[in-house]
């Protein structure tokens, strides 16, 4: 029985001896160690397929594969730092008052300097070019011919005591185009014609939050500016 179990043993270790050193490819059609290295590391690499580039080619590469690595790090960088919030703005107040109003950002609203800024605009004023004050109704009378004879239709001045009687030849909310269009009336023959203000533009200043959070906003909805400015509410952005 031993010497059975023996020859048995002895059987196998030939089998597996004659495996390993290839004995049986020609039945199998393989290898036995065809999962080994080198062969398997030769399929791997695909020497055929590798393509080696001139010195100038591959600086090129390495340097576009910098400049898009780096460009990506960097828009990475400005999206954390943006802060995310509501772009909330009041306004516009006189410019006089923007001092009074950006105290109240500080000291009601609690925003820290640089958290805000102020936006600059106009409100249009009423600029006239204008002729007179003259003596008297005959006066005026004469100076309306005058005028007409250059082609001209001028208008008596109206609702402003202190200037009647008088003549108004052109209306502006805009000085520098009334002293323009004066210019061109002097080509033409007028010659004590005037731009005078009958309302003055007003400088003005919009206050804009453009990254407000929850607490802020909170905060600023309650917010009363001087001279009695409109309320903070989303920004009026223009389109792009």
């Amino acid at each position: 029985m031993l010497r059975a179990a023996a020859l048995v043993l002895l059987l196998v270790n030939l089998l597996v001896l004659g495996w390993t050193q290839g004995l049986f490819d020609k039945l199998r059609g393989t290898r036995a160690d065809a999962d080994r290295e080198p062969e398997r590391l030769q399929r791997q690499v695909n020497a055929d397929q590798v393509r080696v580039l001139p010195a100038p080619a591959a600086s090129a590469a390495l340097a576009a594969a910098q400049a898009a690595a780096a460009s990506e790090a960097e828009a990475a960088v400005r999206a954390a730092a943006a802060p995310p919030g509501t772009c909330l703005e009041a306004g516009p107040v006189p410019a006089t008052a923007l001092a009074a109003a950006e105290k109240l950002l500080r000291d009601n609203a609690g925003l820290s300097p640089g958290s805000w800024t102020p936006v600059s605009s106009e409100r249009k004023g009423v600029f006239l070019i204008y002729m007179g004050k003259y003596a008297d109704e005959e006066t005026l009378g004469r100076k309306i011919e005058e005028v007409k004879r250059l082609r001209l239709d001028p208008k008596p001045m109206s609702n402003s005591p202190e200037l009647e009687p008088g003549l108004v030849l052109g209306r502006f909310d805009d000085k520098t185009a009334a002293e323009a269009e004066l210019g061109r009336l002097s080509q033409r023959g007028l010659r004590t014609a005037r731009v005078i203000t009958l309302v003055p533009a007003v400088p003005l200043v919009t206050l804009r939050v453009p990254n407000a959070s929850d607490a802020q906003r909170d905060k600023l909805s309650g917010l009363k500016l001087p001279n009695n400015g409109p309320a903070f509410a989303a920004c009026t952005l223009p389109k792009s």
